[in-house]
């Protein structure tokens, strides 16, 4: 089953850090949101997902772990939202998952 993402979604797209895997992406709380949607839809769906389908959602590239990890059937994750100090006392978006991503394989 493939899932498109609407990236004509206007939204200004800021730097946001993604706390599972580390990474500084360009999204926005609109972006993200939506992509978890996909992903709860492809859940209620009966199919487990992997965590690089959330990041293929978003435009991002995949990470080696993210063939691994994912959300089973019956799971309902959602994104949080909170901000941090970068090293630069700068204030930056984070995100982090409801239900952490579980072992798949």
């Amino acid at each position: 089953m493939t899932y498109e993402f609407d990236q004509t979604v206007s939204a200004e797209l800021i730097p946001v850090l993604d706390t599972h895997s580390g990474r500084l992406i360009m999204s926005s709380i609109v972006h993200l949101e939506m992509a978890m949607s996909r992903i709860q839809t492809m859940i209620a769906c009966e199919e487990d997902v992997q965590l690089n389908y959330f990041y293929e959602a978003l435009g991002i590239d995949p990470t080696v772990i993210g063939e691994e990890l994912g959300w089973r059937i019956g799971a309902q994750p959602e994104v949080h939202f909170g901000t941090r100090l970068m090293p630069n006392n700068k204030p930056i978006l984070i995100f982090w998952y409801s239900k952490n991503p579980e072992m798949l394989r």
